[in-house]
């Protein structure tokens, strides 16, 4: 009997996960052609948010559904009951960071459930783009599934592109026929290495990708994008603080003896860089791709003339052995830290699951808070011993309140919520830097779209009409 799958997609307010929100999750249950459960959910966007025009533009998100649809915390949990239904199984998105990202980030602020982490701790995650890319790197002779190019003769992984070279039709951008398009493709990747598949199933989990690391000499990954995307033989020079990424040498693109004097700076600024000329990789372990070991060479055409296995094994070797290198790539992760580091962000509410993970006590107050009927909700938070009033938990509970039905908080609460949002939303003085959506940046993209796409005024005139009427609710 084929393996179950379960197949998921979502639609975005925006590309941020924590400061935006998911507008819609699809999801199906499916052996081979068979669909055994499935699922279709909206959800309207919150008042403490404000919607991406161009993100409205390209999923058709109406405006009715966009302040009518169920509350974000209901779709939240409609999600989480059908994955646990079901698991453990086997999860594939088509680009499954980005919708692993919003469903964890609003299953943590809704305080659907403790296990924050369900896509992964009860179950597997597997990227249908990084096995594609894995397909197409390592098994050059493809039987079954057709690869469009770009005008630049460039590989085209877009889904959308990849259905319709391959004679499927779909209303792309919508979660539900983004699912059937992902259903079919992952039909054709089966078919057309149900090893490679296979393997990806394996790499969902980090430990058994660190082990195949560490009991190689060197691993094989596909790695970059269009142009750039190429099958990589690499062998790991550090590991960042939490172990989910790896600093990498490409050895068979130089041998790492040669490598001397090189600063942790260079390494920072070549591993940022995405490039088929970069020798020194940043791979992370958790994100959906594939790795392969040794053996894989075989598969990808890559030339052993140019150099060989034995020749490989000793770059390797070579690599490990330079010490100021490793330390360098260890150091370089510093930058990275850096790059991410955020004043505003890091204290945000939306990212304080980034501060450590739940508690004892965070844990039995979700649990607690979710058993309770809405109307004895407030109380249980105001009031709970185990928590200080400004831990994040109890700060989320309250925002999740106010969101699901204002009228179920105090009514200077209320007042003081909605002053919060519309400063927070409408304030035409605040910085342009800021990491959430704002009426400026609304404002922006909607003059843009308007010049960019002239013939579809109507459709960016119902987006528009959209933010006025959030606006008019201020004056």
């Amino acid at each position: 009997m084929e393996d179950l799958f379960l197949i998921v997609d979502c639609e975005t307010d925006s590309l941020n996960p924590f400061y935006g929100q998911p507008l819609s999750f699809s999801a199906k249950v499916i052996r081979g052609r068979e669909v055994v459960d499935e699922i279709s959910l909206k959800c309207r966007v919150e008042s403490s948010r404000l919607p991406s025009p161009k993100a409205l533009y390209v999923n058709g998100f109406s405006r009715h559904d966009l302040s009518h649809a169920m509350p974000l915390r209901d779709m939240m949990m409609a999600l989480h009951k059908f994955i646990q239904k079901h698991q453990p199984i086997t999860i594939c998105a088509y680009n499954a960071k980005f919708d692993f990202n919003f469903a964890f980030s609003h299953y943590y602020q809704s305080l659907v459930t403790p296990d924050i982490y369900q896509w992964k701790t009860e179950n597997r995650v597997i990227c249908g783009l990084e096995i594609l890319k894995s397909i197409f790197v390592f098994r050059p002779d493809l039987k079954y599934i057709h690869i469009p190019f770009t005008l630049f003769d460039a590989p085209s992984f877009k889904l959308e592109h990849v259905c319709r070279e391959n004679g499927f039709h779909f209303n792309f951008h919508d979660a539900t026929e983004d699912v059937n398009a992902l259903h079919e493709v992952l039909e054709l990747m089966k078919a057309e290495s149900p090893a490679i598949v296979s393997q990806a199933i394996k790499c969902s989990n980090k430990s058994y990708v660190k082990s195949l690391i560490s009991d190689n000499p060197f691993f094989c990954v596909a790695f970059g994008s269009g142009e750039d995307l190429s099958a990589r033989v690499l062998t790991p020079m550090a590991f960042d603080s939490t172990g989910n990424n790896i600093l990498c040498c490409d050895i068979s693109a130089v041998d790492p003896s040669k490598v001397a004097g090189i600063s942790s700076w260079e390494i920072y600024l070549q591993s940022k860089k995405i490039s088929i000329d970069s020798w020194i990789i940043r791979v992370p372990i958790n994100q959906g791709k594939v790795f392969f070991g040794p053996e894989a060479l075989d598969l990808s055409g890559y030339n052993l003339s140019k150099c060989n296995l034995e020749e490989l094994k000793r770059r390797s070797v070579a690599a490990k052995r330079n010490l100021h290198f490793k330390e360098a790539c260890k150091d370089a992760f510093a930058f990275y830290s850096d790059m991410f580091s955020d004043s505003i962000s890091d204290n945000a509410i939306e990212k304080s699951m980034f501060r450590g993970f739940l508690d004892y006590r965070e844990k039995q107050f979700i649990k607690q808070f979710n058993e309770l009927p809405w109307q004895d909700r407030w109380a249980f938070a105001e009031n709970n011993s185990d928590l200080k009033t400004d831990n994040r938990v109890i700060r989320l509970a309250k925002k999740t309140i106010l969101e699901y039905d204002h009228l179920l908080a105090p009514k200077q609460t209320q007042k003081d919520y909605i002053n919060y949002c519309n400063n927070r939303l409408f304030n035409i003085n605040a910085a342009d830097t800021l990491p959430w959506n704002n009426i400026c940046s609304a404002l922006k993209e909607l003059d843009e779209l308007k010049e960019n796409y002239p013939n579809e005024i109507s459709r960016i005139k119902e987006i528009e009409s959209y933010f006025d009427e959030r606006m008019a609710v201020i004056y």
